[in-house]
């Protein structure tokens, strides 16, 4: 499998020594000299691995890894430093950082981070395909978009337009892991249906994550979803790259190796 791999760094020789290295090892490399060229290349493409300095002119290195795992939360992050310390170790451990590398470092010892990287997030995968998502929306070209955007990340899901197609989903199986609906559907409302997916003992522990444009001004709408048992609510339109980091963050399957 060909990976992709975002690389950042304002020193030139290093930028395009990685670059070389990598794609001698059969893997597609965008190569990014400062923050803001690296944020754009997130938002043009889709990235499995970042490998950034954390000194770069304009936007940091934290700020990248940042950006980066809001957009792609299974993609991994390696951080390579001119200036290593224990707090900006920790500050990348935390955001999410696999490896933290001191330069000068030997660029073997880059090519075992970025294997040991690429065997974790494939593990990672694995997990995400035994999960299923059922995805409730009325909107058919939203709810494309949805799947697609989890079949980039590896997460099986089903479209269920009506309330009526969710709980035929739910009694027929495969077994569902969450559930993502909307409040404002043609046949009941998103919230009803929660209130009997957290009442029934074979689906209360399906975390149920609301989302709605319908209420998305009505201050108490949060307070509704919450008795009625969602275990998260955002008002559309909802950033997508944030909607699936919570899909994901419920999903939450075994991570080996987790920072």
């Amino acid at each position: 499998m060909n990976h992709r791999i975002l690389i950042v760094d304002d020193e030139e020789a290093i930028l395009k020594a990685i670059g070389r290295v990598l794609s001698k090892a059969s893997h597609e490399t965008v190569l990014a000299n400062h923050g803001e060229e690296a944020v754009s290349c997130m938002e043009r493409e889709v990235f499995d691995l970042l490998i950034t300095d954390l000194k770069l002119p304009g936007i940091s290195g934290i700020r990248v890894i940042e950006q980066f795992k809001k957009r792609f939360p299974q993609g991994q992050v390696i951080v390579i430093t001119g200036f290593p310390s224990l707090e900006t170790a920790q500050e990348a451990v935390g955001l999410g950082a696999l490896e933290y590398l001191a330069k000068p470092f030997d660029m073997k010892d880059l090519e075992t981070a970025v294997q040991r990287s690429f065997d974790l997030q494939d593990r990672r995968r694995q997990a995400y395909q035994r999960k299923l998502v059922l995805v409730v929306e009325d909107s058919p070209a939203f709810s494309k978009f949805l799947g697609q955007l989890f079949e980039i990340r590896g997460i099986p899901c089903r479209i269920a337009a009506t309330a009526q197609e969710a709980f035929a989903a739910l009694k027929a199986g495969p077994k569902i892991d969450l559930v993502l609906m909307d409040i404002g559907l043609p046949d009941a409302s998103g919230l009803d249906i929660c209130r009997q997916i957290k009442a029934d003992a074979a689906t209360r522990s399906i975390p149920v994550l609301i989302m709605t444009a319908t209420y998305a001004h009505d201050p108490t709408a949060q307070t509704q979803a919450n008795r009625a048992g969602a275990d998260f609510f955002t008002a559309k339109p909802a950033d997508p790259y944030e909607l699936c980091y919570h899909v994901e963050r419920f999903l939450d399957p075994p991570q080996e190796g987790r920072p």
